[in-house]
């Protein structure tokens, strides 16, 4: 009966229990059905011959990623695709040093392919 008592005398509040993470806790995103899971590319901040280059030229994110997770719902487009997005699609979020990006197929314009033959119609423009 006393610890009926003792629990009862705190007082209640609205507000959510505080929740700590433990910072060598890795968390993993997993997208929603359907979603696909981005990590964008990073431009680099040195050219080939080792010049650094200015910061404004840095700044804007590239617009396309590799596809790390795939939602259930998501048929097109698989594991390691490079994509390119359309430039305000989708979701960021920072979890620990990487920024993952949860987008729509239908944010997603195309994909890049590096040992892909080219179309005849772009042959003379690469």
């Amino acid at each position: 009966m006393e610890q009926n008592q003792e629990q009862n005398s705190e007082p209640k509040t609205d507000q959510a229990p505080e929740v700590v993470v433990e910072e060598q806790a890795m968390m993993y995103p997993i997208p929603a059905p359907d979603f696909l899971l981005v990590v964008r590319a990073e431009r680099n901040t040195m050219t080939q011959g080792g010049i650094a280059l200015p910061e404004q030229s840095v700044k804007q994110p590239l617009p396309y990623g590799r596809v790390v997770a795939v939602g259930e719902n998501c048929k097109l487009y698989a594991l390691e695709d490079y994509v390119l997005m359309k430039p305000f699609g989708g979701f960021a979020n920072q979890i620990g040093k990487t920024t993952w990006l949860f987008i729509k197929e239908e944010d997603i314009v195309g994909t890049l392919h590096e040992n892909h033959p080219a179309p005849e119609t772009l042959k003379g423009l690469i």
